[in-house]
């Protein structure tokens, strides 16, 4: 009897091009999430002066 079972032959192991197209999405999706979130804190710092920057304040 043979110590391990032979691979059922429907299921095939996952394959490198899924896992570099699941690699090249999350990094697109953080790469997205980090450029919103910069954009988000360059609008928290405009001076209060500024034109955009009154109408931040007045909205919070």
């Amino acid at each position: 009897m043979p110590s391990q079972l032979p691979r059922p032959a429907h299921r095939a192991p996952a394959s490198s091009a899924y896992v570099r197209r699941l690699r090249s999405r999350l990094g697109s999706l953080c790469y997205a999430v980090g450029l919103m979130l910069v954009f988000a804190l360059s609008l928290l710092l405009l001076p209060a002066d500024s034109g955009l920057g009154k109408l931040l304040r007045v909205a919070l």
